[in-house]
């Protein structure tokens, strides 16, 4: 079979993932310049959470392709599933430099999902308003501007915007939990708790289904229920430092500061490049009076995101309460 026809078969089995990159990495071994078979290998590896893998195959080629615009926005999704947003801003800023890649709103997504990791919201909040205009039904683009909008502090722009995404998917499972984390931030708990309570039934097997039902009940003082569900979430994906953030505040809660202390720590272990962790791990330890290590968690975070918008503000006033705490102990 030559590699059209292999490329061929993989195209035709997408619905089983691993068969899929089977076809396409035989289309590649059979013509190792055949890059439509590779990009379709690489799109199938991230959907398989390897995106090693993916992220090796665009570079092979770019090697070959320098400009091309479909590899480099791949290996930017690939840097982003390994947290590494620097990097993967690199290729989104190489793509936009082609005045045809400028009008795609998915493009502009991807820019503002790499500056919201690094914690650059004003950039990411401008990066995603370019997209939701370029593209004004993507659910992917009103998911992540709904986002961006609710960790800069404006829960109604967030709810119009999940309103928008309800519309076109209100089966996603993810357009679901983030409508539980907006509505609640609004002070619409009661919605807040139908929408997370769809999440899970529509997808139990999704850590971000029972991370907002925890987050819900965490905010109706139903700690073990908000406990359990995060307990749950973590079960399904061990590697999400944002549920061992919410589980520490959960254990902090309800007294159980040594337990917190112990999430706090898992939570940097698991990602000690987010200084959100960092400041978390440090306002743990000032509150179970462990001045030196606070300070110098806090002083950690600072190093991770010296500039960024509020969470650096938050980190310095942190940092002078604990300061302020230790001189006064001393």
């Amino acid at each position: 079979t030559a590699p059209e026809g292999w490329h061929l078969r993989g195209l035709l089995h997408l619905d089983d993932p691993e068969k899929a990159e089977g076809y396409f990495a035989e289309a590649q071994a059979q013509d190792p310049a055949f890059h439509a078979a590779i990009l379709a290998r690489a799109r199938v590896l991230l959907r398989l959470k390897q995106s090693s893998g993916a992220a090796w195959l665009m570079r092979c080629v770019l090697d070959q392709a320098p400009d091309l615009a479909a590899a480099h926005l791949l290996l930017a999704h690939a840097l982003l599933e390994q947290r590494r947003p620097d990097e993967a801003r690199v290729h989104l800023h190489r793509v936009l430099r082609q005045p045809r890649q400028r009008k795609d709103g998915a493009i502009w997504n991807l820019l503002s999902i790499a500056l919201q990791a690094k914690e650059r919201h004003r950039s990411a909040r401008l990066a995603a308003r370019r997209a939701c205009r370029l593209a004004p039904n993507s659910p992917d683009v009103l998911r992540h501007a709904a986002t961006v909008a609710l960790e800069g502090g404006e829960p109604g722009l967030a709810i119009d915007l999940c309103r928008r995404l309800l519309d076109i998917a209100p089966r996603e499972a993810a357009a679901q939990a983030l409508a539980a984390f907006v509505f609640q931030a609004a002070g619409h708990l009661r919605d807040a708790e139908r929408h997370a309570e769809l999440a899970v039934a529509i997808a139990p097997d999704r850590s971000e289904s029972w991370r907002s039902l925890g987050h819900v009940r965490h905010h109706q003082n139903r700690l073990a229920e908000a406990e359990e569900a995060l307990h749950q979430a973590h079960r399904i994906d061990p590697g999400r430092s944002d549920v061992l953030r919410q589980l520490t505040w959960v254990l902090a809660a309800d007294d159980r500061l040594a337990e917190a202390l112990i999430a706090t720590d898992k939570a940097c272990e698991a990602a000690p490049e987010e200084a959100l962790c960092w400041q978390q791990r440090g306002d743990l330890l000032g509150m179970a009076g462990r001045h030196d290590d606070a300070i110098a968690a806090v002083r950690r975070a600072l190093e991770i995101q010296p500039n960024a918008d509020a969470p650096a503000a938050d980190a310095k006033v942190l940092l002078a309460r604990l300061l302020a705490e230790q001189a006064q102990g001393a």
